[in-house]
């Protein structure tokens, strides 16, 4: 009986164990886990850790901004949407020979918006990969080429009325695929953080669109477009390096 006795009391020591965290709202997880249920003071993640954040960032192709959101029941994914911007169009001037200068109006801008998912795979490491897609606004870079004065090319003398205006531009597609690594939280553990992203997209063969008037017009340049085109086939992925600033945004 006595033997009896001391076997009830040591279950009900051990229920009194393991229960009671539970009963008093503590989550019980193994040492160092910064998952869902227990952060560094040994309470909930879920609403402890903010979801969203802020992301600005500057590289190639250009300036960003993004909005992210760390999935409260897959915390090592988080959903970003922002878009990125860069623009180039002061004019200059082009020397082509012995006194001889082009002006050239450049209309180089990218404006597109993105989406993708970010992946870390290691729990103690803001290591991640990315997948997701872009929409580009503005998918070619061009210019506009005007002579200023007389140009002598080889021996050639043209008036600008000659030369005319030349109007030249690559043109993508407006849909891309991109895929890309890094490190860095989305959504930082505190409240700012600081991360690096390779990658590239993929946007196609870019498409020639070229249009002149003046001599040119006496010239076989347009059958050579389809030659062009086959040439810059490799031109299909556009890079990029970006370094990101996060804010985390705590709710109150």
């Amino acid at each position: 009986m006595k033997n009896i006795s001391g076997i009830t009391g040591l279950w009900l020591a051990f229920v009194l164990l393991t229960v009671g965290p539970a009963a008093n709202g503590r989550a019980v997880a193994g040492p160092g886990y910064d998952g869902p249920g227990r952060d560094g003071s040994g309470r909930d993640s879920l609403t402890v850790q903010p979801r969203f954040g802020l992301n600005a960032s500057a590289g190639l192709p250009g300036f960003g901004l993004q909005l992210a959101y760390r999935l409260p029941t897959r915390p090592q994914l988080a959903v970003r949407a922002g878009f990125t911007y860069f623009a180039r169009r002061r004019p200059f001037r082009l020397s082509v020979g012995d006194d001889s200068r082009l002006s050239v109006d450049p209309d180089l801008v990218i404006s597109m918006a993105q989406a993708s998912l970010k992946w870390h795979p290691f729990p103690k490491s803001s290591f991640f990969a990315s997948l997701g897609g872009g929409y580009a606004w503005h998918p070619g870079l061009g210019a506009m080429l005007q002579a200023e004065d007389k140009l002598n090319l080889g021996g050639i003398e043209m008036t600008p009325d000659n030369v005319g205006v030349i109007r030249t531009s690559l043109v993508w597609s407006r849909l891309r695929g991109y895929a890309g690594l890094g490190f860095g939280r989305s959504v930082p553990r505190r409240r700012f953080g600081f991360g690096a992203e390779l990658g590239v997209y993929y946007q196609g063969a870019p498409r020639v669109d070229l249009q002149y008037e003046g001599f040119l017009e006496t010239t076989t340049l347009k059958e050579q477009v389809p030659t062009i085109e086959h040439n810059l086939r490799g031109y299909r992925w556009l890079p990029v390096l970006q370094f990101v600033f996060t804010y985390a945004i705590r709710p109150h």
